[in-house]
């Protein structure tokens, strides 16, 4: 919870959210005509029953569903006056652990196709690649207006949409180093670097990095460089043990766990490449009988839903997520009416400091200690360099 914020003022929070989730779905044709029972959209949203079911209620009362019985069926009706549909495409589980982020795209997204006269559509979870394909090459021959990839965008993906002439646009980071499509992502280098500052500012000297699959995400990448530099330019030990080569697992945060465990000093102060990853990490070391913030501070990056929910409530980067998705499709808003230059949008980040940075005058921490282990090296980069990417 963030400083001056009330148990009931993260309530409320929790239910806007689940009811613009819900609203968003909907409209964007993902239920289809009948919704799941209520018990499965507790489960889908991991949020409270009684925040899904005043949710559930506003939709009911903006003649958006119909209740019968205990179950839900969808009333809406598209607008006769559109301007034509538009696709939104996520490769995973827009509900799987810890994506609110994807949420938070989607909601914006779709706000703003519908403001400007477009049909939203959302489509996910592809079990494959060829799937994903498939249903770009069935909308194409039915005359889809645009396509918002969120998250990942395989090459031969970004080939067809430019060889079909279809209007399309990148949300988030993982494509990010390609220059066919527009995109738009968060200053990962800064944003990185605003926590490295942070915890500097806290009195922490030995900080490490922790990131799953350093090299498997363009965002991922920037990051780790953010991190680089900062401790640089503070002039201190970049230490590398946590940072893995491997498609992400939630046994990867044991890993790093361990590798935590046995550095030497072993750091105060950790940064994560994603929330995902902070909420795993202090779930590990937690079993391993290390406190968060009480033996080390954790940052994350994102601001997901849950970190208000973690314990303790996570100090993370804001990206603004529904902003971004808000940018994207007014870009391609822009891009349907007349072809636009592919650049990269670059939205500006925040911290949000909560509960799990302590700063070691007042007991954050075990050790202070700067000096490297065996398996450390300080790296030295070019002057002036300070971003990775197109």
């Amino acid at each position: 919870m963030e400083a001056g914020q009330t148990e009931g003022s993260v309530s409320a929070h929790l239910k806007d959210r689940v009811y613009l989730v819900l609203r968003t779905l909907i409209r964007s044709s993902y239920f289809g005509e009948q919704l799941p029972p209520l018990a499965k959209l507790v489960q889908m949203t991991r949020i409270p029953k009684s925040a899904v079911e005043e949710a559930l209620l506003r939709l009911e009362n903006e003649d958006l569903l119909e209740k019968h019985g205990a179950s839900y069926k969808s009333i809406y009706i598209p607008e006769e006056t559109s301007l034509g549909r538009v696709a939104f495409l996520l490769n995973t589980n827009l509900f799987a652990s810890w994506y609110g982020i994807f949420q938070d795209y989607l909601i914006g997204a779709e706000e703003s196709m519908r403001a400007a006269g477009y049909d939203f559509m959302f489509r996910g979870d592809f079990s494959s690649y060829e799937d994903k394909l498939e249903l770009i090459r069935e909308f194409h021959e039915t005359g889809i207006r645009g396509i918002i990839f969120a998250s990942f965008a395989e090459p031969s993906l970004r080939q067809y949409v430019l060889d079909k002439h279809i209007p399309a646009v990148i949300l988030g980071n993982a494509t990010i180093h390609q220059e066919e499509l527009a995109c738009v992502s968060s200053d990962n280098v800064g944003g990185i670097k605003k926590a490295v500052k942070l915890l500097i500012e806290n009195g922490h000297r030995n900080i490490a990095y922790y990131t799953a699959s350093a090299n498997a995400h363009d965002g991922f990448e920037e990051r780790l460089v953010g991190y680089e530099l900062a401790m640089r330019a503070a002039h201190l030990t970049i230490r590398y043990e946590m940072v893995l080569q491997e498609r992400h697992t939630a046994g990867l945060a044991r890993k790093a766990s361990v590798a935590f465990l046995a550095m030497d000093p072993r750091p105060t102060a950790i940064v994560c490449s994603c929330d995902r990853e902070a909420f795993e990490l202090i779930s590990e070391l937690r079993q391993s009988g290390i406190s968060v913030p009480e033996d080390v501070s954790v940052v994350g990056y994102g601001n997901s839903i849950f970190g208000t929910m973690s314990e303790p409530p996570l100090t993370t980067v804001e990206i603004f997520a529904r902003d971004l998705g808000r940018i994207g499709s007014n870009f391609l808003i822009n891009e349907i009416v007349s072809p636009q230059v592919p650049i990269r949008m670059t939205l500006p980040t925040e911290l949000v400091v909560r509960q799990s940075v302590l700063g070691l005058e007042a007991g954050g921490g075990a050790s202070d200690g700067d000096a490297p282990s065996p398996h450390t090296t300080r790296i030295d980069l070019p002057d002036g360099e300070e971003v990775v990417g197109p």
